[in-house]
């Protein structure tokens, strides 16, 4: 055993150690938090965007210049106040944890103006004995927002607009069409019916034959018209609705190409349809049918209608040859493909989309994607 007094003497300068290097620790801690503090209050108060703080207890600690600039309230007279006397954070922000997503409020300006905030949270957890603190920083994004809103209010206009074309375009195609049906309709009827009249028995060979070819013109003529008549303003659709002149319209093409066309049909109800919606899909249809005829010929093709998450879907595939999509959305306009820019061009002024799936020698598959509700059947009729 040593000493006694050595050991106390040892102990004590252990002791003495100990509380030299905490006052020290401390010392230094209490500095580093001086300097930290004062950089912290330099960004509060030298920042542009709105800075509000609040403790534990969600009493305001900070309040900086940005917003006093914004509000004409000062500091001291917000500090110390419960941060949800604001009145600009949701409730939730105060009774959960810190909302992980930015959030948007409004907040009254000293000129009476009300602004937009966009505010974004985060937390500086206790340290040094300080309580901890919620942030909240915040943008003013009231110009962005009015821009949103005047984004909003051209579309709604645009989609109004795009359905009133439609309906005039409607009715102009119905009063042209009634016009071929009643005047060039009844005139080539009856012009054939006068040709089929010189046919004779005694006729000279040749005569009848061109009496024949003629005849047969004037029928290809009054075929050609009513199938024109019908593209301007199928009375089926009107009649029976969307999806049997569709069914209608395919088994005609069927037996006309003589094709493999398929129709799969599963539209239960057509009555929230907006009223310009059938006839586009019916046209846009023909076409789809016409460009499968000519660019992948005997093929099977399938058009579906259906419903999906609010949508009218309208789809036509087939086997065929398929093409490079990137080439096709490249000639749409231009030297090619006049038709399906048709589509899709209308398909955006009516807030749908238009989608193209193909690969070479993997076929070809069209979906036109049509919200039903995008236009109420009210502003379609304004």
């Amino acid at each position: 055993m040593g000493d006694p007094v050595f050991i106390v003497y040892i102990f004590g300068i252990v002791v003495l150690g100990f509380i030299i290097a905490f006052f020290a620790v401390s010392l230094l801690s209490g500095r580093a938090m001086s300097r930290q503090n004062k950089f912290l209050a330099g960004i509060l108060e030298g920042s542009s965007a709105l800075i509000i703080a609040w403790d534990d207890q969600q009493k305001v600690v900070a309040f900086n210049e940005a917003c006093e600039k914004l509000t004409g309230l000062s500091g001291k007279e917000i500090n110390g106040m419960p941060a949800a006397q604001l009145n600009i954070f949701p409730p939730e922000t105060f009774s959960g944890p810190i909302p992980p997503l930015p959030t948007v409020s409004t907040w009254k300006g000293k000129d009476g103006r009300e602004v937009f905030i966009q505010w974004h949270f985060s937390a500086i957890e206790a340290a040094y004995g300080q309580p901890r603190l919620i942030i909240a920083s915040g943008i003013d994004v009231t110009r962005l927002n009015n821009a949103l809103a005047q984004v909003e209010d051209y579309s709604v206009r645009l989609r109004t607009s795009a359905a009133r074309m439609a309906n005039l375009e409607e009715e102009e195609r119905r009063k042209i069409a009634q016009v071929l049906h009643d005047r060039m309709g009844q005139d080539l009827s009856a012009g054939r019916m006068t040709l089929n009249a010189l046919k004779q028995d005694n006729n000279p060979p040749e005569m009848a034959a061109r009496i024949e070819d003629l005849s047969n013109i004037f029928r290809d003529i009054i075929q050609s018209s009513r199938e024109l008549i019908a593209e301007l303003s199928p009375r089926e659709l009107y009649k029976v609705g969307l999806q049997a002149a569709l069914k209608t319209r395919i088994e005609y093409l069927r037996d006309k190409w003589r094709e493999s066309l398929e129709f799969e049909g599963q539209l239960k109800d057509e009555s929230d349809l907006p009223e310009h919606l059938p006839y586009f899909l019916y046209s846009a249809c023909g076409e789809l049918l016409h460009n499968a005829h000519k660019h992948a010929s005997g093929s099977e093709v399938v058009v579906s209608l259906f419903r999906e998450e609010g949508h009218i879907v309208l789809q036509v595939s087939d086997n065929g040859p398929g093409f490079d999509p990137v080439a096709l959305e490249e000639s749409l306009g231009h030297t090619s493909g006049f038709g399906l820019f048709y589509i899709r061009d209308r398909t955006r002024y009516f807030g749908g989309r238009f989608e193209v799936q193909s690969q070479p020698g993997e076929g070809s598959e069209f979906n036109l994607f049509f919200p039903t509700q995008t236009v109420e059947k009210g502003v379609a009729n304004a």
